[in-house]
């Protein structure tokens, strides 16, 4: 080994780490700045809320390891994709329980009983009539209507095509109309 060898080994050990430090880093504001969207999005994904946790955690795993591959303004799109492609594998792997059993979102600093009691009502009110929709209506409803994505980046997620994607989104939109107002006929004692 000569002198000039010597001398660009610390170089070029000295940019891995550079790089390493910048993607550790960044993975570190993705957990923190998505990680509660996330298990939301598993969430209303149905997956079991015993699986929450580590379904959130693979989703992240996934980002480490693509964590180049993943466009500065893209990190939402790329996350809640990745999470439905979780989902969906959860989903398949077995039944599903019943996700409205307790559901609870990061604690608020200090809601009220009321305030609680109502947000849970909500969620489970939600969830269940999301259980409603078939999987891939579900998914598509959710990422456009609770995630704010577009028809584009839904397609891209899902892996089919823009029309297709806003044809799902529509019919999901119909069957979720006929549930909420099923549910409103419940209460309201109709037949």
């Amino acid at each position: 080994m000569n002198a000039a060898t010597a001398v660009a080994l610390p170089v070029e050990r000295s940019d891995d780490l550079t790089k390493q430090d910048a993607r550790a880093a960044r993975l570190r504001t993705l957990v923190e700045g998505y990680y509660g969207q996330v298990w939301r999005l598993l969430s209303h994904f149905g997956v079991p809320r015993d699986l929450l946790d580590d379904a959130a955690q693979e989703v992240f795993l996934v980002a480490a390891r693509r964590i180049d591959e993943i466009r500065v303004d893209r990190e939402k799109a790329f996350l809640s994709g990745t999470a439905f492609h979780i989902a969906r594998r959860i989903s398949r792997k077995g039944s599903r329980e019943d996700v409205t059993e307790d559901i609870e979102a990061e604690p608020d600093p200090a809601p009220s009983p009321e305030t609680s009691l109502a947000d849970k009502q909500a969620r489970e009110l939600l969830e269940k009539l999301l259980d409603t929709l078939e999987t891939d209506l579900r998914m598509v409803f959710v990422l456009h209507e609770i995630e704010g994505l577009s028809s584009s980046e839904i397609a891209s997620i899902v892996g089919v095509p823009v029309g297709t994607a806003v044809s799902r989104l529509r019919r999901a939109r119909e069957k979720f109309q006929t549930a909420v107002e099923a549910h409103q006929k419940h209460w309201r004692g109709k037949p």
